[in-house]
């Protein structure tokens, strides 16, 4: 193998390397986000260092049990033993918290939601090369596993709501809103999701619509983006029909 091939496969490993410790990133970053936020609007505590502390507490605790569960299912017995070490016990849940208390300065401090943007768009970038890779290989005719093509796809799909979402929270973080006209409006966050939602879903009910420029330059993006995965998704479907097609034909004429 030539050396300029040799370092373009190293340079594929480790984007598909930081893709993953990325994708990993962001999901915990929006989990935790998400129950720091909850524990914000329904949970009144009077101190709030002490606020802070049981947002910490809450998000080790919940995260812990869900990585748990996942090398369960994931690993067999002698493998979970393995497996299961000291960071897992000590240091995972120490991080956790960590997350936890961070986040929840940050719903605190609207003005520091780009943070989490930041995060989900870097974890995008490298997660849409990665898909990028899968697609190429699975339409030149390589062997691609379905499952992790389609696990990216779903992530990329989800994420990319997720950051409009929180442009949208950056641009307007709270109600009454300077950008768009949301009728019934609940809360911020809610409101901004339900409205990246119904866009990326080009499904219209008017209750929550663009009224300055910037604001439907957005919508208008976020609808082109969602065609684009639906093209994709009609061609990885296709692609799966025909390579299944074709196995079943090679094995009735071997037979």
């Amino acid at each position: 193998m030539s050396k300029p091939r040799r370092r373009k496969k190293q340079d594929v490993k480790w984007f598909e390397h930081m893709a993953k410790q990325f994708r990993a990133i962001s999901s915990v970053a929006v989990i935790v986000f998400f129950i720091c936020y909850v524990l914000g609007a329904f949970i009144k505590i009077g101190d709030e260092s002490l606020s802070y502390l049981y947002a910490g507490i809450t998000s080790a605790f919940f995260l812990t049990i869900f990585n748990i569960l996942r090398l369960i299912i994931k690993l067999e017995k002698k493998e979970f033993r393995r497996n299961f070490s000291v960071w897992h016990y000590l240091f995972l849940p120490i991080i956790f918290f960590l997350v936890g208390v961070g986040e929840f300065h940050i719903i605190n401090h609207r003005d520091l939601y780009w943070i989490i943007f930041l995060i989900l768009i870097v974890a995008v970038s490298l997660n849409v090369y990665e898909f990028s890779i899968s697609v190429k290989g699975l339409w030149g005719g390589s062997i691609v596993s379905r499952e992790q093509t389609l696990i990216q796809f779903v992530y990329l799909y989800v994420t990319t709501i997720l950051s409009f979402t929180f442009i949208y929270l950056c641009l307007d973080p709270q109600g009454p809103y300077n950008l768009f006209k949301i009728d019934n409006s609940v809360d911020p966050l809610l409101d901004l999701l339900y409205l990246s939602v119904i866009t990326a879903t080009t499904v219209g009910y008017g209750d929550a619509v663009p009224i300055t420029g910037l604001a439907k330059i957005l919508i208008m993006l976020q609808t082109v983006v969602s065609y684009v995965f639906l093209s994709i998704l009609i061609g990885l479907i296709v692609s799966w029909t025909g390579v299944a097609t074709g196995r079943r034909l090679d094995t009735s004429h071997k037979k």
